[in-house]
C-alpha cells in the first residue's frame, strides 16, 4: 500500500496534534510537584553511589601518582 506524500503530511499533523492534546492534559500543578518529589528521592538514593564512585576514582588517581616514581628521581 502506498501512501502519498499529501496523506503522510496529514497522519504526520494529525498525530503531532494528539500529542500536544495529550501534553496539555497532563501538565498539572500536582503532577509538577509529584515529578520534582521523584526526583529529590532520586537523588537521595543515588548520591552515596555517586559520591562513593567520586572517592574511588580520586583513590586511584592518587594511588598510581604516589605508585610511580618521580622522573627527576630516577
Amino acid at each position: 500500500m502506498k501512501i502519498t506524500q499529501k496523506r503522510l503530511k496529514q497522519i504526520i499533523k494529525e498525530e503531532l496534534d494528539s500529542v500536544d492534546e495529550g501534553v496539555e492534559s497532563t501538565v498539572t500543578p500536582e503532577n509538577v510537584l509529584l515529578a520534582v518529589q521523584a526526583l529529590k528521592q532520586i537523588g537521595i538514593n543515588f548520591a552515596p553511589a555517586v559520591a562513593a564512585t567520586g572517592v574511588w576514582a580520586v583513590y586511584e588517581l592518587l594511588k598510581d601518582k604516589l605508585s610511580k616514581p618521580d622522573a627527576e628521581d630516577e
